[in-house]
């Protein structure tokens, strides 16, 4: 739901779950929502569990999906250029603790076999 260009997360009773703070609000998985907030020049993208506590602060450019346990961020150097030239990615586990620092510019997808 939407209130002054803010989104929300209502319960089945249309009680207020998570409150009107970000831009956008999608959900994950697993009872996590990915958080947008529209800022001066770029976007910036953070995680929120189902209660609306923040699990990582909208920080980032991008995060993925979680595969294996581990999501990729990643910040542009420049948000108009979205290119791996022009990115940093690392992964953060579902805590939201960075476990590989921003200095990938190649990644890839864990994926079990």
């Amino acid at each position: 739901m939407k209130k002054d260009e803010k989104a929300a997360v209502l319960d089945k009773k249309g009680n207020i779950v998570i409150p009107f703070k970000y831009d956008e609000i999608y959900k994950l998985e697993d009872g996590v929502f990915t958080v947008l907030i529209y800022g001066k020049t770029q976007l910036l993208t953070g995680l929120i569990d189902k209660t609306g506590k923040e699990i990582v602060s909208p920080s980032y450019d991008m995060i993925s999906q979680f595969s294996e346990d581990l999501a990729r961020v990643s910040n542009f150097s420049n948000p108009n250029d979205t290119t791996a030239a022009s990115s940093r990615s690392g992964y953060i586990n579902k805590s939201g603790k960075l476990v590989v620092p921003l200095i990938l510019i190649s990644q890839m997808i864990f994926k079990k076999d």
